[in-house]
C-alpha cells in the first residue's frame, strides 16, 4: 500500500472528526500505522534536510578559504600571514603551502559533503602525500592539528599521519597500495 503525505493528511482530518468509539479496531489500526509512517517520512526529511545544510555551511566555508587563497595568489605579501608555528619558510613556500591546505581541505570537503567516499579521500591524499612540497607542508602543519578538537577534521587528519607514517616505513616501491586495509 503506497502512503502519501497528503493521502495521511487527508485521512487523519477525516478520521479525527469522528467519534473515536465510533471507529472499528481494524480501521483505528490502519490509522495509527499511516500517522507513524508519515511521522517516519518527516523524520527522514529533517534529516536529509540538516545534512544538506551542513553540506551547504561546509561549502560556503570552502568558498571564503579559497577567496582568501586567490588574494594571496595575487599579492604574494599576504603570504606572511600563514603561520606555520614550524620556523621559516620562504613566501614562495608559504604560497606552495597554501596551495596544498587548499588541495587537501577540498578534498576533507568532498568526503564531508559525501562526493567521495573515506576510501577515495585516502587514496587522493596517497598521492598527495608523494609531492615533497606536500609531504613538506603536512609535517610543518603537524602540531597545528594536534589542537583540532575531536571533529570529522582532526580524525580524517590522525588517519592522514598514520597513511604518512605508513608509506614512510614501506619497503614498497607502489605507494599506491601502502596503507589500504586488508580485504
Amino acid at each position: 500500500m503506497s502512503v502519501t503525505l497528503g493521502g495521511i493528511a487527508a485521512g487523519s482530518a477525516a478520521l479525527a472528526a469522528m467519534h473515536p468509539r465510533k471507529l472499528n479496531p481494524q480501521l483505528q489500526r490502519e490509522l495509527l500505522d499511516q500517522q507513524r509512517e508519515l511521522i517516519s517520512q518527516q523524520r527522514e526529511l529533517l534529516d536529509h534536510l540538516r545534512s544538506q545544510h551542513r553540506h551547504a555551511r561546509l561549502i560556503a566555508q570552502q568558498q571564503l578559504q579559497l577567496d582568501l587563497l586567490e588574494k594571496v595568489l595575487r599579492d604574494p605579501s599576504l603570504a606572511a600571514v600563514f603561520d606555520l608555528h614550524e620556523g621559516e619558510a620562504s613566501a614562495e613556500r608559504r604560497r606552495q603551502y597554501l596551495v596544498a591546505n587548499a588541495m587537501y581541505t577540498n578534498a576533507l570537503l568532498a568526503w564531508r559533503i559525501e562526493t567521495i567516499t573515506k576510501e577515495g579521500f585516502l587514496g587522493y591524499v596517497r598521492g598527495m602525500l608523494q609531492n615533497p612540497v606536500f609531504r613538506e607542508y603536512w609535517d610543518a602543519t603537524r602540531k597545528q592539528r594536534l589542537t583540532l578538537d575531536d571533529s570529522d577534521e582532526a580524525r580524517m587528519g590522525r588517519e592522514v599521519d598514520e597513511l604518512a607514517e605508513q608509506l614512510d616505513e614501506s619497503e614498497s616501491d607502489e605507494w599506491w597500495v601502502v596503507g589500504r586495509p586488508a580485504v
